[in-house]
């Protein structure tokens, strides 16, 4: 793992290219093995977490892909700037933050899979829609400028809801 690490990191300083795409396809593995487990154990669930929490996931690793394939340089979604990969960027972090808040509060709940799903994939769509069909995300990357201020402010928003997610889940360790 230490020497995977390494080589890791040496990747970035080779080609950084190469590393962003290796790096964010590991956390998109990752993300889909986590729903696969979720989805699979749907039945045997005693409570909403892992579903809520999984298939969520599922949703961000899709915009994680889109952003790992819209990232400068990748030469896929020609005509766009490096605001593209960086409004995907929050979208999926936003996606996130929100998948664990809802997870704690539908704890309890016994929640339909596919309603939830069904859920997961509207919001994931509406994100995908305000940025490429009717262009109203907000610009999180002005050329010649840098990081605009709602991308700035939004990472401390994801930063907090994450926070707020772990208290919930804190509260509930009991209930697992």
């Amino acid at each position: 793992f230490a020497a995977l690490l390494i080589a890791l990191a040496a990747t970035s300083f080779y080609n950084y290219l190469l590393f962003h795409a290796f790096t964010e396809l590991v956390a998109v593995g990752i993300a889909i093995a986590v729903f696969t487990v979720a989805w699979n154990a749907r039945t045997m669930r005693e409570n909403g977490y892992l579903l809520v929490a999984g298939t969520g996931l599922l949703f961000v690793a899709m915009l994680g892909l889109i952003h790992t394939l819209a990232y400068n340089g990748m030469g896929i979604f020609v005509g766009y700037d490096a605001n593209l990969p960086t409004q995907l960027w929050i979208a999926s972090r936003y996606l996130l933050a929100g998948t664990f808040l809802a997870a704690p509060l539908l704890f309890r709940g016994n929640s339909d899979p596919w309603r939830v799903f069904s859920g997961f994939a509207g919001v994931a769509g509406v994100l995908l829609l305000s940025i490429f069909v009717v262009p109203v995300f907000p610009d999180c990357f002005i050329e010649g400028q840098g990081l605009t201020p709602f991308k700035i402010i939004s990472e401390y928003v994801v930063v907090a809801a994450l926070a707020l997610g772990a208290v919930a889940v804190d509260r509930l360790r009991a209930a697992f």
